[in-house]
């Protein structure tokens, strides 16, 4: 009777297991699950899966390296249903769950058959409370980890080349393989020269899985190089397009005091001829003449950095912000796009932290040089303490946004600088030092 439930236990955890992996691959293919004739095509295929794994588990306890079979099953049942998904797609999927299941049974198995002092073959085999444990553990856990790798697969960020596809499906059955030689040894199947077979194959595989590691760590260094490069190169095109923006405005601006100054001056010319002293001092006194109105004014001898100089605190200027700056005539030793990206970024950052300010909103920009360096100091005021500040981007688009400080420490790193930010006397400070070229 005992073993008869046991049976029937055992044949439930299978198919609710096959339920599982059909899932995640249906799923991860992006197939709609909630439609009832995908809903069809995955019990079926659980079926038919969870008839395959009672037939293997017939033959023998552990399948070892037949527990390829698993994939192979898996890739041909969901490229019968294919959903227009591309072959190196489906043969990664199919890898993954019976990767998930090798290290899942192999790490329970062995660390229950340590804490228990027991055999791992008994573990295995053996009808007992131990054996459940194990089981629902394997079951609970292989979902578990299922359901993180599918959030990733869903978040649509993976855009692999074919080579990269192809790499990354190797090393996973290479792990496959790797799982089940190891786990094969530690259940004492084979003896001799099959253990020795196992055990060079699980070396063979650490090797290339090292060499492949070393390979991707080189590639994703290179791939982040050319991100930080595009990431300075847009805001390049951003400050450019703000200038060019600026420009627009100011000739706006000019066409409208042409059209304005003919009115004015014919108004004045009314007011001589009458001889009316009294009344052009009055019209003069009533004129719109606002020195605050007028742009920032910032003149070095580069016309870039006066660009963005002008471009950024005019912005804080119209903002309310009361703005200070000390710049040199001459700046040396740096790109001149390189330092406007730098300033742009740092003036930013202040801006957006003034606007937080409820009243005293100031920014000061200090820049001075010697032989060897170049120092630049940007102060504003914040609306939090010092410690609490995150310099994380709070703008809603976070996806356009939240390079600034990134942008900064790849330029300060460039020059093989020093950045810091500190709290002074209520005002947070940006200090910036460049080694000269």
């Amino acid at each position: 009777m005992t073993d008869y439930l046991w049976t029937i236990f055992e044949y439930i955890v299978t198919v609710f297991e096959s339920f599982v992996i059909m899932w995640f691959s249906f799923s991860a293919l992006n197939f709609n699950i909630k439609e009832n004739i995908n809903k069809i095509k995955i019990s079926i295929s659980a079926v038919i899966y969870a008839i395959l794994i009672i037939f293997l588990n017939n033959l023998m306890i552990y399948e070892g390296l037949l527990g390829i079979l698993y994939s192979v099953f898996i890739f041909i049942l969901i490229s019968v249903f294919n959903n227009g998904n591309t072959i190196k797609q489906t043969i990664l999927i199919s890898i993954i769950p019976n990767l998930c299941a090798v290290g899942v049974n192999s790490i329970v198995s062995i660390t229950m058959s340590q804490i228990l002092t027991v055999n791992v073959n008994e573990t295995l085999t053996e009808q007992n409370i131990s054996r459940l444990i194990i089981i629902l553990m394997v079951q609970i856990l292989r979902l578990y980890i299922l359901s993180i790798i599918l959030k990733l697969i869903k978040k649509d960020e993976i855009n692999l080349s074919t080579k990269e596809w192809a790499m990354i499906s190797v090393l996973l059955l290479i792990s496959v393989i790797l799982f089940m030689c190891i786990h094969s040894v530690q259940l004492n199947r084979y003896t001799g020269s099959y253990n020795n077979i196992f055990l060079f194959l699980s070396k063979l595989g650490l090797i290339v899985i090292n060499i492949s590691a070393f390979n991707m760590i080189v590639a994703l260094s290179k791939s982040n190089k050319t991100k930080n490069e595009l990431i300075i190169l847009k805001q390049i095109y951003d400050h450019q397009k703000e200038h060019a923006d600026d420009v627009k405005r100011k000739n706006e601006e000019i066409r409208k005091i042409r059209h304005d100054i003919t009115h004015i001056i014919s108004v004045i010319q009314a007011f001589i001829e009458k001889n009316n002293i009294d009344g052009l001092s009055a019209y003069l006194n009533k004129l719109p003449l606002d020195s605050n109105s007028f742009d920032f004014n910032i003149d070095t001898k580069n016309d870039y950095v006066n660009g963005i100089l002008n471009n950024k605190l005019s912005k804080a200027k119209s903002k309310g912000i009361k703005v200070l700056c000390s710049m040199p005539k001459h700046i040396t030793g740096v790109d001149d796009i390189d330092l406007c990206v730098l300033l742009g970024n740092i003036i930013d950052n202040a801006i957006e932290a003034c606007e937080k300010c409820l009243e005293g909103k100031y920014i000061e920009v200090s820049t001075r040089m010697n032989e060897n360096n170049i120092f630049i100091e940007v102060y504003n005021t914040i609306s939090m303490p010092f410690k609490d500040i995150s310099f994380k981007t709070q703008k809603e688009d976070k996806d356009n946004h939240g390079y600034g400080i990134k942008s900064i420490k790849e330029i300060v790193s460039r020059y093989d600088g020093y950045l810091d930010y500190s709290n002074d006397a209520g005002l947070i400070c940006c200090s910036v030092i460049l080694n000269k070229n």
